[in-house]
Parts: structure tokens; C-alpha cells; sequence
């Protein structure tokens, strides 16, 4: 079952992280594995991240640890990530590449050196129940959470400290959230099958939320200049969406037999990537999905 897919900028590689406690390294141009499986997690792969460079790979365990791979060689590039107690569901980095940001089932956020794995500031704590789902800004100045508690918290991503009250509307758990990329907006997909954009200064909420996925809604990302949302849902469907009006841009793709709980897109909007609980991994010509 393939809990978690990440791309590349450039759209050349695929890192895939599975139940069966390990992670794969896949040619985006010729569907094949890369090296061998990397393997050293004791638990499910929950949730996996490429560095923006693409020379290394973050992933995040229910063995409460996230460790730090090169996607060169396979190895470990520092000792694994300690500190949290409970399953790490998502991990996130900044653009520049120094910061890792982790959600946990203890119902805190992590903040760690990228180069070293330390904290960088105490966890941070305010959620009521798991944490599940985390995105940062390029720039790692603002953290973005949901939980299981139904809200998504907003933080300073260099002193911890919340900088607004809690963002509410959604009925269930907030199972992902994503960061536009001038960090202006907010996205976030729930148990309640709906997607909802807030302003990410004010916390208010913008229009109505979008609707039209009939399971729950496990991941979400914003194309590269902001204009549109990728979501994943356990209805076996990827849907896209036009951010100024709300709507689906063109037919769900659809394909995977189980449900899906994870999907990226390349930066340059060349590919998207799926991954599903049918054990099969998807790429599709972006170009050719937004034109459906």
C-alpha cells in the first residue's frame, strides 16, 4: 500500500513511501526503480518529502522517527530524527532546504535542522488530538498544522508561537493542508470530503468550500505559480482546481483501485504523481489532465 508520493522540481524523480516499511526511489520517464529499496524504518512509511535540490529525501515513520536519505546513494546522510512519541503522519521542508518540519500523533510539531536533525526551537503544542498534516513556508518563517481535532493552527516558524486563534469550519479531521507558494493562502482537505482555502494572514475563510469528492480528502498542493490546487481523495479520484473560482478544471482522473492518499505535482506542471492502497503508483501528463 502506498501511503505517500513525492516529485521532483524538475519532474525526473519519483520517492514513494510504503506500508511495507520502505521507501522507493522511480525514473518519472521510464517507470522503473531506482537502486533498492531503502529500508531502516521499524514502522509504516507515512509520509515522504524531496529536499528542493532533489539530492535527498525526508521521510516519516509510525516508528516515531524521520530519517534523512540520499537519493544518490540510498544511505542515511545523518542519525535518525528522535523526539517525538507517536507516529510521525508528515513531514515537510523548506525551500531553502534547512528546515524539516514534522506533524505528530503526539499532538506536536516538530522543527528540525536539516543538516543535523536537531530541534531547532521545543516543540510545538497547542492541538488538542493528532496532528496530521504540516506544510511550511519557502522561506520556514510560517508553519501551517491540521489535526484530528478538526482545526489547522497557524505558527512563526522561528519561535513556535501560534499568530492566530485556531481556523475552524471544517466538520472532521483535517487530514492534509498546503501552503501556496507566496504563502498568502491556505489549503486544506478533511474527513468531511470537502477542500477549504483560508487567508493565511487573517485566518479567515475564502468563499464557500469546494465540493465534490465523496470520501475523504487525504492530500492536497498547489501548483507552482498558485493558480490551481491538486487533491487526492480515498474515492480513488485526482481532482484539480481552479483557485480564483473554486471549481474543477477539467474531468477527475481517475484509475487506482483503492484509495488514494497521496498525490504531488512536478514544479515545472509537467507531472503528477498518485499513489494508492492498490499498491500501484500513477504519472500523468499534467498538460493533457488540465485539458480534460
Amino acid at each position: 500500500m502506498v501511503s505517500s508520493v513525492s516529485i521532483s522540481n524538475d519532474g525526473q524523480l519519483i520517492v514513494s513511501g510504503s506500508m511495507d516499511l520502505t521507501i522507493r526511489r522511480w525514473d518519472a520517464s521510464t517507470g522503473k526503480q531506482i537502486g533498492e529499496a531503502l529500508r531502516g524504518h521499524t514502522g509504516a512509511i507515512l509520509s515522504v518529502a524531496l529536499s528542493p535540490d532533489g539530492r535527498r529525501i525526508i521521510s516519516a515513520s509510525s516508528d516515531s522517527t524521520i530519517r534523512i536519505w540520499s537519493t544518490i546513494t540510498g544511505e542515511e546522510v545523518v542519525p535518525s530524527i528522535t523526539g517525538h512519541d507517536g507516529p510521525v503522519r508528515a513531514v515537510s521542508m523548506s525551500r531553502d532546504g534547512s528546515r524539516i518540519v514534522s506533524a505528530c500523533s503526539d499532538h506536536t510539531i516538530g522543527v528540525w535542522d536539516a543538516d543535523t536533525g536537531k530541534p531547532l526551537i521545543p516543540l510545538l503544542k497547542g492541538h488538542e488530538r493528532n496532528v496530521l498534516s504540516v506544510a511550511v513556508s519557502h522561506c520556514g518563517t510560517r508553519i501551517v498544522s491540521g489535526s484530528s481535532d478538526r482545526t489547522i493552527r497557524i505558527w512563526d516558524g522561528l519561535t513556535g508561537i501560534q499568530v492566530a486563534p485556531p481556523l475552524k469550519g471544517h466538520k472532521n479531521w483535517v487530514q492534509c493542508v498546503a501552503l501556496s507558494p507566496d504563502a498568502s493562502t491556505i489549503v486544506s482537505g478533511s474527513s468531511d470530503n470537502t477542500i477549504r482555502l483560508w487567508d493565511a494572514r487573517t485566518g479567515e475563510p475564502i468563499r464557500s468550500p469546494w465540493k465534490g469528492h465523496t470520501d475523504f480528502v487525504k492530500s492536497v498542493a498547489f501548483t507552482a505559480n498558485g493558480e490551481h490546487v491538486l487533491s487526492a481523495s480515498s474515492d480513488n479520484s485526482v481532482r484539480i482546481w481552479a483557485v480564483s473560482e473554486g471549481e474543477e478544471i477539467s474531468a477527475p482522473l481517475r484509475g487506482h483501485t483503492d484509495r488514494i492518499w497521496s498525490a504531488a505535482i512536478s514544479e515545472d506542471g509537467r507531472r503528477i504523481v498518485s499513489g494508492s492502497f492498490d499498491e500501484s503508483i500513477r504519472l500523468w501528463d499534467a498538460e493533457l489532465a488540465f485539458a480534460r
